[in-house]
């Protein structure tokens, strides 16, 4: 049982870790043997935002990351640029919005699934995929609403959801184990 200070701190982490997320890319670094023995980094594309939420689902559980998610778009409802796009009022009309949603969703998903039985790196694994398969379900059906034509609905789908996919799959990994090994350290 989580007490209330419990959600409270996980809360306000998964909040501030949404809006250092949302701001920080994703890239992997590798060694560079044509530069000499130098560390590249190789940006993958997609932000850390995705991580922060399954990673506060995992750790802080389902009601902490739903408010933080939802702090995360009040906040930006009120005025607040935390999107990259913008606010969310702008948001309203672009076609990530049902990503947006997504994110509601998959927080308590996951954070209800990675509690649900014994502490695993599978049932960690699990938990964060489905939440992000939440996220992109709800992202289709908000590029459904906002594509007056199919045409359109698949050139969003391949901008938002298949293109980013694969680094999402190597994100949603990572962070499954980061999220494992925090959880064993509590």
């Amino acid at each position: 049982m989580k007490t209330t200070s419990f959600i409270i701190i996980w809360t306000f982490i998964g909040f501030l870790l949404n809006i250092i997320a949302t701001f920080t890319p994703f890239e992997v670094p590798f060694l560079d043997i044509t530069k000499g023995s130098n560390i590249e980094f190789l940006g993958m594309g997609i932000n850390l935002q995705i991580a922060s939420l399954l990673f506060v689902s995992c750790v802080g559980g389902a009601t902490a990351s739903k408010y933080a998610q939802l702090l995360y778009l009040v906040m930006s409802i009120i005025g607040e640029p935390l999107y990259i796009n913008g606010s969310a009022f702008d948001m309203f009309q672009e076609p990530t919005f049902g990503y947006i949603i997504g994110c509601i969703f998959a927080s308590e998903t996951v954070g209800k699934k990675a509690f649900e039985s014994k502490l695993n790196l599978l049932n960690i694994l699990k938990s964060c995929y489905i939440g992000l398969f939440i996220i992109h379900l709800c992202g289709f059906v908000g590029l459904l609403l906002f594509a007056p034509t199919g045409i359109i609905w698949i050139s969003f789908i391949l901008k938002y959801s298949l293109i980013p996919l694969p680094s999402q799959f190597v994100l949603v990994f990572l962070t499954s184990i980061l999220a494992f090994l925090f959880r064993r350290i509590l």
